[in-house]
């Protein structure tokens, strides 16, 4: 199976290049994508989500421990865990994009690039990098294999990056940085990708 196989490759990378996707991913991808897709360097100030900058560093951090888990063979890539990882991956983008964020965002603004690739790699890509592995226990009890996970120092690598970009969400949440004002800072209604803006700019 292509997924299986590209999981397993993927899994079997170098730590340094592992933590270097993640962080290409996200934060770092986001910078491109509103310099592009939206014409404009990313709101990095006051009232910026720190679950974001800089705390996403720490999904890239949970990434390089999952993998490092994987390689020690303290968890696996299967195929149930892939699937139970791209069908949750999937809800949370859902449930995200059509219940929680509805009401906070214009429609432009939660259709805009930079909230499209937010939501796809944050709640998507990630979720099911993370899941596919981290589920191989559960998947191996559920089909009478009995309880295969096994616990490590290199788990401290997943828990730290966890606490990193969670603490980002308890600074969120006392600084009251997700008021209405802020979110379109972050994801603005107005964007237009830099091809549109070069082409008004010269007439």
């Amino acid at each position: 199976m292509f997924v299986i196989n590209f999981l397993d490759w993927f899994y079997g990378l170098s730590w340094p290049i592992i933590l270097a996707v993640g962080w290409v991913l996200t934060p770092l991808g986001l910078f491109a994508v509103a310099l592009i897709g939206e014409s404009r360097f990313l709101h990095l100030g006051k009232g910026c989500s720190r679950m974001f900058f800089p705390c996403d560093f720490g999904l890239g951090i949970m990434l390089t421990g999952v993998a490092l888990l994987t390689q020690k063979g303290d968890l696996r890539v299967n195929v149930a865990g892939a699937l139970s990882a791209f069908v949750i991956g999937a809800a949370i983008f859902l449930i995200n994009r059509l219940k929680c964020d509805a009401p906070r965002y214009p429609k432009r603004s939660r259709n805009s690039p930079t909230k499209i690739y937010h939501d796809l790699v944050g709640y998507w890509a990630f979720a099911s990098l993370l899941i596919t592995p981290i589920s191989s226990p559960v998947a191996d009890w559920i089909m009478g294999r009995g309880w295969s996970l096994s616990l490590s120092w290199t788990w401290l690598v997943v828990l730290l990056g966890l606490v990193i970009w969670q603490g980002g969400a308890v600074y969120d949440s006392v600084a009251k940085n997700d008021t209405d004002e802020n979110l379109l800072l972050r994801h603005p209604s107005d964007w237009q990708p830099i091809w549109r803006t070069r082409r008004i700019s010269k007439r």
